[in-house]
Order: structure tokens, then C-alpha cells, then sequence
């Protein structure tokens, strides 16, 4: 609308229509750009199996018990989006784990665990350079935090913990 002689003016139809077409393009290109993301997290996962079917596998169930945990608190669609791939991308990390850390059948050495322990940042550090998936980053990156501050990897506690983080953490205790 303008204003003119002291009265609003609507704009014209030609004017209305261009401005209705421009909002669709960028939705459509908001929608494309999210698909490229969605292809890029694809590719991680399948590289995840690759190198570790049980691990993908278990990320799978994790992000499933989290959707479960996220509708059950009448999360909105796009928090259950960033919960989702939060919880499949938690343990993304593992990629640049040891394979005789990673499938070891026997308890883990006190040096070997401090390995494993890596593998949340690993996954931060993996997506967070993904416009879209920083908030996914940090929950990754969080999901071994505990509320009661023993956590790591910077023993957050408490309201630090980003609330996907503690429910991709009970899920992933869970699995």
C-alpha cells in the first residue's frame, strides 16, 4: 500500500501479482535449498553405514524414540524436523572413530573410552559449517551432556542442555 493525498492506495493488480510470484519463487528456492541439505545429510548417513551398520542403525532408532518423545510434548513441525535430524546425526562422529575402538566386543581401556569420548564434537565439527544444520551441530554435540553435570564433553548441566540434547540423550540410553 502507498500513500498519497493523505489516502492509502492499494497496490495495482499487476503490482500484486508480481509481488505474489516473487513470494512463490522464494519459497520454491527456500524448498530446493533445504533439499540439497536434505541429499548432503543422506550421503553422511550412508557413509555412517559404510563404515558402521550398527551405529547407523541405532541412530535410526534414536531419531524414532526422539519423534515419539517430541510429539508427545506437542512440538511444532519444524522442531520436530531439527529434533529429528539432531538425533540421526548424533553420532556422526563415530565416523572418525577406530574401528578396534568402535566394534571392540570388550569393555573399553580408560584410553580407548577417552576416544570414544570425542566423537560428539566430531560430529559437531562435521556439520556445524551447514547454514542450516547449526542448531543439529550443537545438539549433536550436546547429546552427552547430563543433568546432573557428568557429562561431556564440557559437563554442561541442568537448563544449559539444550532440550533436544537431553531427549536425544534419553532415547540414545535407551537404544
Amino acid at each position: 500500500m502507498t500513500k498519497k493525498n493523505n489516502v492509502f492506495q492499494l497496490p495495482s493488480y499487476t503490482t500484486a501479482l508480481s509481488l505474489l510470484t516473487l513470494a512463490t519463487q522464494v519459497e520454491e528456492l527456500k524448498h530446493e535449498k533445504r533439499k540439497v541439505y536434505e541429499e548432503a545429510a543422506r550421503t553422511i548417513l550412508r557413509a555412517l553405514n559404510a563404515k558402521d551398520s550398527y551405529t547407523f542403525g541405532h541412530s535410526m532408532r534414536v531419531a524414532y524414540f526422539s519423534l515419539v518423545t517430541g510429539r508427545e510434548l506437542n512440538l511444532k513441525e519444524d522442531e520436530l524436523y531439527e529434533l529429528e535430524m539432531s538425533a540421526l546425526f548424533h553420532d556422526i562422529g563415530k565416523i572418525s572413530t577406530p574401528d578396534s575402538v568402535l566394534n571392540k566386543p570388550s569393555r573399553l581401556s580408560e584410553e580407548e573410552f577417552i576416544i570414544m569420548k570425542d566423537h560428539p564434537v566430531k560430529s559437531w565439527e562435521i556439520l556445524k559449517d551447514f547454514p542450516e544444520f547449526e542448531k543439529i551441530a550443537l545438539n549433536a554435540k550436546l547429546h552427552h551432556e547430563r543433568f546432573d553435570g557428568k557429562g561431556y564433553p564440557h559437563g554442561f548441566k541442568g537448563e544449559e542442555i539444550p532440550v533436544f540434547a537431553r531427549i536425544i540423550l534419553i532415547a540414545d540410553t535407551f537404544d
